[in-house]
């Protein structure tokens, strides 16, 4: 077979192939051309978004967006469409207040005051469980009934989570009584043992000392 100029790049490739290294730069080269390839055909690449926009790329861009999604539009980078949307921040939702359809002020985004609570209390002794509009109308007119709800539920979850612990204190307490109980009884067997060993070692040297003076008595050697 002729080896032309395709068929010779093509011998050496295969060669170049048959090395570890040589495959995972090739893979590597590979990658890289089919990563490129992908931005041009979206149509915009980095460094024509940075040289449109200049070091302030992002923000360009999200100026675009905002006015884009003010108009009811969406606008496309890098193939991706890019929409906003308006969110309150946690300190902003900490202020803000609006009135029920009875007129009364409802705190919205906060935290329950002690306050607040203490009536949710008498408003759970007073009607029970489940009279969520009763309790925020006769107890806690700063709150909605579903606030009152979601808060109600907080609580039960709060109750339930400290049964549980003080359930798992007094397993741990009782375990503690039954360890130091062993230990107490171990304690004492040793003692007894110890004093066993004592009373038989007193009798060992009796008899020893029985023995070397029958030895001495009879010249036993």
């Amino acid at each position: 077979m002729m080896l032309d100029h395709h068929n010779l790049h093509l011998l050496l490739l295969v060669k170049e192939l048959r090395n570890p290294f040589m495959l995972k730069l090739w893979l590597f080269i590979a990658y890289v051309v089919s990563f490129v390839s992908l931005a041009a055909s979206v149509g915009l690449l980095i460094q024509d978004a940075l040289g449109k926009s200049g070091p302030s790329a992002w923000t360009g861009v999200a100026a675009m967006a905002k006015n884009s999604s003010e108009n009811g539009k969406s606008i496309k980078l890098f193939g991706f469409e890019i929409t906003t949307m308006t969110t309150t921040t946690s300190s902003d939702a900490a202020i803000i207040s609006e009135k029920d359809f009875m007129g009364r002020k409802i705190k919205k985004g906060n935290r329950w005051t002690e306050d607040e609570h203490r009536a949710f209390l008498k408003g759970l002794d007073f009607h029970g469980k489940g009279s969520w509009t009763n309790i925020a109308k006769d107890f806690v007119p700063t709150r909605t009934s579903t606030q009152v709800a979601s808060h109600a539920q907080k609580y039960f979850v709060r109750l339930l989570d400290a049964n549980s612990n003080e359930r798992k204190s007094a397993r741990n307490q009782v375990f503690l009584i039954f360890v130091l109980k062993k230990q107490s009884i171990l304690k004492k067997k040793q003692r007894i043992l110890y004093i066993k060993l004592l009373f038989h070692w007193e009798i060992i040297k009796k008899v020893s000392k029985k023995v070397i003076m029958f030895q001495v008595l009879y010249q036993i050697t």
